[in-house]
């Protein structure tokens, strides 16, 4: 992920592996939320596909995008999950 990284943001990989042992805030966000394929995409194509289905849509409006019978089973594990990280 270190050279995907080096390339996304124009530094060394020397460089970002220094920025994350500082835990530089840019680092640590880019290591939670995305997976080095995103980023690649990214580099490869100047957007993410994942994110580009939802990029207008709300939180509200994503989950009732998920919200009918057929997937009323995953939404109950969505929301134990969600209690289980507040």
């Amino acid at each position: 992920m270190i050279n995907t990284l080096s390339k996304l943001l124009g530094n060394s990989p020397k460089s970002i592996s220094n920025w994350k042992k500082e835990n530089r805030p840019i680092i640590s966000l880019l290591y939670k939320y995305f997976i080095k394929e995103d980023l690649e995409e990214f580099l490869e194509t100047g957007k993410i596909k994942k994110l580009e289905l939802i990029k207008d849509k709300t939180v509200d409006e994503i989950e009732e995008c998920f919200r009918n019978k057929h997937n009323e089973a995953v939404l109950a594990q969505i929301d134990e999950l969600k209690k289980r990280l507040k």
